[in-house]
């Protein structure tokens, strides 16, 4: 029964998984019909045992079915945004007219999803700009560092492939499917710095970004460390590996810059999940 229902569940999404076009009105409504009818019985069914427990199991399907991303990459982040559909979806479903209008030009309450523009109210009452007024010449000054967005990544392997096809490369392949296959030669093999691509940095270019700051600017006043620590490998984060990351880039600013105050500030990359 729970495979019959994934299987279901699926060809409902791939039927109707992207704006649908018809050319006659007749079998436009024809469709939208069908298709208000299918999400009244999904509706019916959401939030019992079966759905609940094959929900998981289905957006892993729908994520590789439309090509979102890799088996690896599509189990991750699954796993973490779970809860998350299962609201959308029991939202999006209260309404079947405005659910097919999504996904179906014409149907009742059509939405074109992928050109629509959303519109956010700004509260009123912005002070009006000005410019800053400079400290005169001779005044104390402050020397600040600021760092952002390192996205260190541990896994990151000199020489491996830059251009890997694959959301993140510079590392070891992440799909471990029978079915994978990684390529026999590398095309842009992973430089010892960094490579400009689908990477982050290695630690190593931290490190030594921290002691290039530490012989060449003795006279500094404090450092802003305004997040993004991680790497952009977000189906894999961890509560346990975020708070590694934190501690560990902590002791490498306090070897290398000693005595200086040093404030942290979060980044969309220190949640989990991700944002």
């Amino acid at each position: 029964m729970r495979q019959i229902f994934v299987l279901f569940c699926c060809i409902f999404l791939l039927t109707f998984g992207k704006p649908v076009t018809q050319n006659a009105d007749g079998d436009t409504e024809a469709l939208c019909k069908s298709c208000e009818v299918l999400v009244d019985l999904f509706r019916g069914l959401w939030g019992s045992a079966t759905i609940e427990d094959c929900s998981y199991e289905l957006m892993i399907y729908v994520c590789q079915a439309m090509n979102v991303a890799d088996h690896f990459v599509c189990k991750g982040l699954v796993s973490d945004f779970n809860e998350t559909f299962k609201y959308v979806v029991k939202e999006v479903l209260k309404d079947p007219s405005e659910a097919c209008g999504i996904v179906i030009k014409g149907c009742n309450g059509s939405f074109p999803i992928d050109t629509a523009t959303w519109f956010l109210p700004i509260p009123e009452g912005k002070p009006p700009h000005k410019d800053p007024i400079l400290p005169e010449k001779g005044k104390p000054i402050l020397r600040v560092l600021h760092l952002s967005d390192l996205h260190i990544d541990n896994e990151y392997i000199i020489g491996a492939e830059a251009k890997c096809g694959e959301m993140m490369c510079c590392r070891p392949a992440g799909d471990n499917n029978a079915g994978f296959k990684a390529k026999a030669t590398i095309q842009v093999p992973a430089g010892k710095w960094g490579t400009y691509g689908s990477c982050d940095s290695p630690y190593w270019l931290v490190e030594d970004l921290m002691k290039h700051i530490s012989a060449t600017h003795k006279d500094l006043d404090y450092v802003v460390v305004s997040g993004d620590l991680e790497s952009h490998a977000d189906w894999g984060y961890t509560r346990e590996g975020h708070q590694e990351k934190v501690r560990n880039v902590t002791r490498l600013m306090k070897k290398y810059l000693p005595g200086i105050n040093i404030y942290f500030a979060q980044g969309n990359h220190e949640s989990v999940p991700l944002d």
